[in-house]
């Protein structure tokens, strides 16, 4: 039977089990009068006239096939007045897309040493790779693993969201209000759910204290798309061979 721990809140990043889930004062790491600035009614305001792609928030996984265009203007009046039970969800919306924002932050928000991977490589130090979720009340991300099981940040901008992350032993729950931020260890399968209508800030990380699971995960990755290569072309051969 998994024990149920809460997510543990801390201070600074000194003496820290990145191994684990925490919470902390996005202020104690981020230029937090930059980035608070950037809630719902910002947005609509600077890029309301931006189309994004909405996905329906479900438990089969299956929301990218249930998916929508509109105005960024329209998705928050949706966002601010939906009763939907699964309701419509903006995620992953990449900053790196929005010239504007991206001049008007650069070499404003800087990264603290313990959550950069990238940005130290020189042709990652002028682009910017945050990416925006913003939702409904109701609407949330099922479990999963980020992408190469990488480590995350993300900074709740507006709203309150309910985290919950599981491994073999041990299942960590908490929630994030205004201002803090959550930290996801590389590789721990965790489920977010907006409490309230929510924006977050958020980006992944790979460095020396996700590196084995990164590593893990792409070796696997890698022997997929070699396999899928080589049956593609052998399929093509057999086929070819058919035909003479």
């Amino acid at each position: 039977m998994k024990k149920t721990l809460p997510i543990i809140r801390v201070e600074s990043l000194d003496n820290i089990d990145y191994k684990k889930p925490f919470i902390i004062s996005a202020d104690k790491l981020f230029d937090w009068n930059i980035i608070k600035k950037w809630n719902l009614s910002r947005l609509k305001k600077q890029f309301g006239n931006m189309d994004v792609i909405v996905y329906r928030s479900n438990k089969e996984m299956k929301w990218r096939n249930d998916s929508k265009q509109m105005s960024l203007s329209s998705y928050i009046d949706y966002i601010r007045t939906t009763k939907d039970k699964e309701p419509y969800y903006l995620v992953d919306w990449s900053i790196s897309l929005t010239p504007s924002f991206v001049s008007n932050i650069k070499n404003k928000v800087k990264y603290p040493k313990e959550f950069s991977s990238w940005n130290n490589i020189k042709w990652f130090k002028d682009k910017l790779f945050f990416s925006f979720y913003i939702g409904p009340k109701n609407s949330y991300s099922d479990w999963h693993i980020d992408i190469l099981s990488s480590s995350a940040w993300a900074i709740c901008i507006q709203g309150e969201k309910r985290w919950k992350f599981k491994t073999l032993f041990t299942e960590y729950h908490g929630v994030q209000k205004k201002g803090d931020l959550v930290y996801t260890p590389g590789g721990m399968v965790h489920k977010v759910t907006n409490i309230k209508p929510s924006v977050i800030l958020t980006d992944n990380f790979i460095n020396k204290h996700n590196i084995i699971n990164v590593v893990i995960s792409f070796i696997p990755n890698v022997l997929k798309i070699l396999y899928r290569t080589w049956k593609r072309r052998n399929s093509k051969k057999n086929n070819d061979n058919y035909f003479q």
